[in-house]
């Protein structure tokens, strides 16, 4: 249940942990993150989960979750300057680089609530980007300093097969 007898200490796994999602984090062509054994197993060759063998937490969940939480590529959080209208935000759109061009136009439909009461509202279309991203400007929406919103965005493109993409983002207002 303690790990290997010959690898890395709890308090070390944790520190990796740490270290790997900070290169993620600090790497923006790396996609995707994945901890190889989540769960400690019998059958496996170490044991090297962020759980251990009964499901019991290690140190480096916790640490795992914490880096985690901010690094959610598709509900991103996103920081803008109170009190400038039409500020523009970056949205992920990675399901569709497979079958869409550069520059296709991707329609959106958002709605922006703060502390769950509706605000504002759009429907623009932006070029999808060569990164799988487009940036649409919340037309008329003029963020409060100190405030958080959440930003509900629906994607859809032509190309796309009918596929609506969903994404909630955090807007702080700084």
């Amino acid at each position: 249940e303690d790990g290997e007898r010959k690898g890395v200490s709890r308090a070390q796994q944790a520190a990796y942990a740490a270290q790997a999602m900070t290169i993620a984090k600090n790497r923006p062509r790396i996609d995707m993150f994945v901890w190889f054994v989540f769960r400690d197993h019998s059958t496996s060759l170490w044991q090297s989960g962020l759980l251990n063998r009964s499901g019991g937490a290690k140190p480096a969940l916790a640490r795992f979750r914490s880096l985690a939480a901010g690094l959610n590529a598709r509900n991103a959080v996103v920081n803008v300057r109170g009190g400038v209208a039409n500020p523009a935000v970056v949205v992920p759109l990675r399901e569709y680089g497979a079958g869409t061009a550069a520059g296709e136009q991707v329609g959106f439909n958002y709605k922006v609530f703060w502390r769950g009461a509706f605000v504002h509202s759009g429907q623009p279309s932006a070029p999808f980007g060569t990164d799988a991203n487009a940036r649409i400007v919340l037309d008329g929406f003029r963020p409060v300093k100190g405030r958080t919103y959440a930003v509900h965005v629906e994607a859809n493109v032509y190309s796309g097969g009918g596929v609506i993409l969903r994404r909630v983002l955090t807007l702080n207002a700084t």
